[in-house]
């Protein structure tokens, strides 16, 4: 079963977007998966390696972002 949940907040969530797991507080390093619902949006499903809690975040860019390489 995945539950959607808020994740905790942590100073580095700002920087990196990793969540936290909303259990017990333990920072994610990588979903165990993600797809694609449209151009914009992507869902990451995330399992907590410390209590075994699952739950998934939603991630959606603007459809204007560019991304710029020098």
């Amino acid at each position: 079963m995945v539950f959607n949940a808020l994740s905790m907040s942590y100073i580095h969530d700002q920087y990196f977007g990793r969540p936290s797991c909303a259990r017990c507080g333990e920072l994610m390093m990588a979903p165990e998966t993600s797809g694609y619902l449209s151009d914009s949006n992507v869902r990451h499903l995330w399992k907590c390696d410390e209590c075994g809690y699952r739950f998934q975040t939603l991630t959606k860019w603007r459809r204007d972002c560019r991304v710029t390489v020098s």
